[in-house]
């Protein structure tokens, strides 16, 4: 499933951010795509208005929580690793971020959640960054380096996953016929607004990157509040954003069950 690109690239106008607060989009600066997959029937997934416009089908087999973490809709994967939702993002070179509520269904299985920066010309197509469920816990890819995050995760309950990227060119490798970049790859990615898990790379060779945002998940795994930003999540707006997600859209209003140790 892949979206037309989003209207407002850097700074998004029009509409309201994803704060919730009835704050104005641009008072979210870099905000590339906001998802509140809230529409709950049929196959469609539409961007927030006024600051994506992006909308597409669900892949097969995809459906709907009919409440997800804020007693309403959320998409529920079909555990396919073929058939990934797939979102149309910021080109990946640069400081980039998301935010994005995760239900873990059951952590027991091995299986991919996120990738994000596609390699161009790779074959099979893969990420160049990504986050899988690991030995249940998450484990976090930069290239070909990756780290164990820790907090074991419990099944049945919702995550907020944060995630920082960094792709930096630092050079180009021979022949100059056909120089191929060499980058500096960096990872973070945050539980609630928690540090649990960094991988780094400093010399990858790829013949480029693409922008393409994907979400697995395992069968009946969650995914609400999909956001990217065409920039870095900063510390205090990392913490920030997991207590106001505890707290839900209205206090004591939240439906969603937290996991343990991320939050």
């Amino acid at each position: 499933m892949v979206l037309s690109p989003c209207l407002a690239k850097y700074v998004p106008g029009g509409g309201y951010s994803g704060c919730f607060n009835g704050e104005r989009a641009a008072g979210t600066p870099g905000l590339e795509f906001y998802f509140p997959c809230n529409e709950g029937s049929g196959n469609l997934i539409a961007g927030f208005s006024g600051v994506s416009g992006q909308e597409s089908n669900l892949p097969s087999g995809w459906r709907w929580y009919k409440t997800g973490y804020f007693n309403r809709p959320a998409v529920k994967s079909s555990g396919s690793v073929s058939n990934y939702m797939e979102l149309v993002g910021a080109e990946p070179q640069g400081k980039r971020s998301f935010q994005f509520l995760y239900y873990c269904d059951d952590p027991t299985e091995n299986y991919n959640i996120f990738q994000y920066g596609m390699v161009v010309g790779g074959t099979p197509t893969t990420g160049v960054f990504s986050v899988s469920v690991d030995s249940g816990k998450l484990k976090v890819y930069a290239g070909g380096t990756s780290s164990a995050g820790s907090t074991s995760l419990q099944a049945g309950k919702w995550y907020l996953i944060q995630v920082n990227t960094s792709a930096v060119m630092i050079g180009v490798k021979a022949p100059p016929e056909d120089p191929v970049p060499i980058y500096a790859l960096q990872i973070a990615v945050y539980l609630g607004g928690v540090l649990d898990a960094t991988a780094s790379q400093s010399d990858t060779s790829y013949a480029g990157l693409g922008n393409g945002v994907r979400f697995y998940g395992n069968e009946d795994d969650g995914f609400d509040e999909i956001r990217h930003l065409h920039r870095e999540l900063f510390s205090e707006e990392i913490t920030n954003y997991a207590v106001f997600l505890k707290a839900g859209r209205v206090p004591k209003k939240s439906a969603g069950k937290l996991g343990e140790g991320a939050w």
